[in-house]
């Protein structure tokens, strides 16, 4: 469950950069925009532990899926419903890949702590104060997890929640 939103996020936040980059678009999807998201699609997976031919139909499944939803193009699209669509579109071009792991990277940490600075549960706390809660969580899952994050327990993730979440 963490690893999807862990990856739904990564691609939210391509997509979001993604579909500001491309405001300038035309609307519809031609070749060059399509090779846009296919190649910002495969950066994304490139943090992934699965084969070479699963990173390429990944990304031109995730790719074939927006073309689905947004026959128009993505220029018009707003946040909220590009959330919704990164999730949507992972959940659907993911169900084939079995045991995959997402390895420790900059990008990695930087998702991770973006994901916990957005916890309803810290929302509102100070930058400070979130710097802290994540970097404490991304120690406890490098920790736990050196070699990339892939199924994270239930009891590793409330243990890692209740020691820095106390700090």
């Amino acid at each position: 469950m963490i690893k999807k939103i862990i990856f739904s996020l990564t691609f939210l936040i391509s997509l979001l950069l993604s579909n500001y980059s491309f405001s300038q678009q035309t609307r519809g999807w031609s070749k060059e925009t399509e090779k846009l998201y296919f190649d910002s699609f495969a950066k994304l997976n490139s943090n992934l532990d699965i084969s070479a031919t699963e990173k390429f139909n990944l990304s031109k499944c995730c790719v074939e899926q927006l073309k689905k939803m947004y026959p128009n193009g993505m220029s018009n699209v707003k946040e909220s419903t590009a959330r919704e669509a990164g999730k949507k579109v992972f959940g659907i071009c993911s169900s084939s890949i079995k045991n995959y792991k997402m390895g420790w990277s900059k990008q990695t940490e930087d998702e991770m702590r973006y994901y916990v600075f957005n916890l309803s549960t810290i929302k509102n706390r100070s930058t400070a104060e979130k710097n802290i809660i994540s970097n404490c969580i991304i120690e406890k899952l490098k920790k736990a997890y050196p070699q990339g994050i892939d199924n994270i327990s239930n009891e590793v993730a409330q243990k890692i929640q209740q020691e820095c979440f106390k700090n």
